[in-house]
């Protein structure tokens, strides 16, 4: 089926070979940004066109991924036993206008507007290129999630009488709070380094444990504020902000510290939501390779009533043997001529999903995931192995088998807090609307790979 993306890419300077070797050194600045500029007009005019090849069946291991960049190497690892995984494009974001209010607002701390970044548009082709294979199989999709969440051309002043707590509902707020990391920074040049223990002072960077950093950090500036005027009738004000060399207080430090941790929980909230959003919007399971991440969804447990004990998630993990040290183009034609027995596991392990996704008691579900691993293990999986022991056969002596983790949960007894911002995302008018219109328990999946 391939892709309309690449009807567009194959044609772009984009995706010639000798420029993305040469990191496109060759060419000037403003030509890149124009053609960068032109993929994001092409997409958000073929927005309709694009999305419907999502779509392309109603299988429950389609999947979403989660990741500012995917892992080639997860993709590699998972494709005979996903039937299609969505992917964030790493070139949309690249197309953007450049904001000048944020280079001014960046000023004031110290950063100077970073240069035009070749190398991340030499990275994000690469990428893509390297996936044409998994793209040209139906394997991989791309959708840009990263417009939900680009920032407004006028920067908010935001200001919060509970120190930000109203970002996440008040269930997680623990859990976000006993799991943040919270190091010193400081700008240097472009970029903002952290990582030292963390001290008083005016820079500080907030990440989550179990989290990748490549899901990034978020780094807070506390400057000196100045009111400046006072317009009341407009309800206006004027503030002058600098960084100072004076430390703040203790208490004032502390304050902002808890302040910038709530923040940050708000925004990995939101991201989460919109994220498992989209992904339910194109009838897929949602994929992360983030253990917090994982753990966080779990936290919000469904429940029927405020006085209805807490619902038992359903966990699913199965084992499985991965293809290892081989290239794209060989792993596809595996996948499309080879794999029998691995289009037999996911079709398996696509029908019980199904059936336990529809499972409303918790017990119930909990059971019966446990028989579905039993079964799957059982039967399909040994002839999976089979499989891979002839293909090893088949092929180079030093393919390497490892093994992969594929840990999947299934949220039995309706939908929680998150089932609510979801339905607010989606733009149901109640909560009760969205879980009339919902008749399946939310899925999502952590990929882990282990040497065997």
């Amino acid at each position: 089926m391939g892709s309309k993306l690449y009807d567009f890419l194959t044609e772009s300077l984009l995706f010639d070979d000798s420029l993305i070797a040469d990191g496109f050194e060759s060419v000037p600045e403003r030509e890149i940004r124009n053609e960068l500029r032109n993929y994001r007009e092409y997409w958000l005019n073929n927005a309709a066109e694009i999305e419907k090849e999502v779509r392309i069946d109603d299988s429950r291991l389609n999947l979403f991924s989660g990741f500012e960049r995917a892992d080639l190497l997860l993709l590699k690892q998972t494709a005979l036993y996903v039937d299609q995984q969505i992917l964030t494009d790493p070139l949309f974001d690249l197309g953007r206008d450049p904001n000048p209010e944020v280079d001014a607002f960046n000023a004031v701390f110290g950063l100077e507007t970073p240069a035009f970044d070749k190398n991340a548009v030499k990275e994000a082709a690469r990428f893509l290129k390297a996936l044409t294979p998994m793209v040209a199989g139906d394997y991989v999709k791309f959708y840009p999630t990263s417009r939900f969440f680009e920032p407004v051309k006028q920067l908010p002043f935001t200001v919060s009488r509970s120190g930000f707590e109203e970002r996440v509902p008040g269930n997680l707020r623990e859990f976000f709070r006993s799991n943040a990391q919270v190091t010193s920074a400081k700008a240097e040049g472009d970029s903002i380094t952290f990582g030292w223990p963390l001290e008083v002072g005016r820079a500080i960077a907030v990440s989550f444990k179990d989290h990748p950093l490549a899901h990034g950090s978020h780094v807070f500036f506390l400057p000196e504020t100045t009111v400046e005027s006072v317009d009341r009738d407009n309800r206006s004000v004027d503030l002058a902000w600098c960084m100072s060399n004076s430390l703040p207080s203790q208490k004032e430090f502390d304050a902002w510290v808890m302040q910038s941790i709530n923040q940050s929980a708000g925004h990995m909230y939101c991201q989460l939501c919109t994220e498992l959003a989209v992904a339910d919007g194109f009838g897929a399971s949602y994929l992360s390779n983030s253990e917090f991440t994982f753990k966080l969804i779990e936290q919000v447990a469904p429940t029927e009533s405020k006085d209805a004990p807490r619902a038992v998630n359903a966990l699913l993990n199965v084992d499985l043997p991965i293809l290892d040290q081989i290239d794209v183009a060989t792993l596809m034609k595996v996948r499309q001529e080879e794999g029998e027995a691995f289009a037999e596991f996911r079709a398996e392990w696509d029908r019980q999903i199904s059936a336990l996704r529809s499972i409303s008691d918790p017990e119930k579900l909990k059971s019966r995931a446990q028989e579905v691993v039993r079964e799957l293990t059982e039967v399909q999986v040994l002839k999976v192995d089979h499989a891979v022991a002839r293909l090893k056969k088949q092929m180079a002596l030093n393919l390497i088998i490892t093994t992969g983790s594929l840990a999947g949960t299934i949220q039995g007894g309706g939908f929680g807090i998150l089932g609510l911002a979801m339905a607010a995302l989606q733009g149901y008018a109640s909560y009760d609307q969205y879980r009339t219109a919902k008749r399946e328990n939310p899925a999502y999946f952590l990929w882990k790979a282990l040497k065997r």
